[in-house]
């Protein structure tokens, strides 16, 4: 079967080795997975249960905005007021790993964010994001 195909499982474009964030990480230790694994969106856990999704510009905006309020600020000062939860986006929208590919892009399409957590059975197993549609989409044009 090839995978060029969107009604193809979004298992063929997902990645699956998924980096998480824990509901109670500091700002240095979700700052630090985000350049260590050159990843944009971070699943949140609270354990095994899947809390929510916090991206790069989540953390931007957690920096600008204490930046803001304090006029400077230090890792330090973040780690102390930094609560993953307030800036995470709670009980994201997933997909199953069997679910096709078209509608990971239609999703993605219509919605204001840009990764979408496989949950299979209740375990994160990859995750799916603009730019993994992108490559697929890069893929789909070479073989026309």
């Amino acid at each position: 079967m090839s995978i060029l195909n969107k009604k193809n499982p979004i298992y063929y474009v997902m990645t699956k080795k998924v980096v998480v964030a824990n509901v109670n990480s500091k700002f240095s230790d979700v700052q630090k997975l985000f350049l260590e694994y050159d990843a944009s969106h971070l699943p949140v856990m609270d354990g095994e249960v899947l809390m929510g999704i916090i991206s790069d510009h989540d953390i931007m905006r957690a920096y600008a905005a204490t930046l803001e309020k304090v006029g400077s600020v230090s890792i330090e000062h973040l780690d102390e007021v930094f609560k993953v939860e307030d800036w995470m986006t709670p009980n994201p929208v997933v997909m199953r790993s069997d679910d096709p590919i078209a509608r990971a892009a239609e999703i993605l399409g219509e919605r204001r964010f840009e990764a979408l957590p496989i949950v299979d059975d209740g375990d994160i197993v990859g995750i799916v994001t603009n730019k993994d549609l992108v490559s697929f989409l890069s893929q789909v044009y070479e073989q026309m």
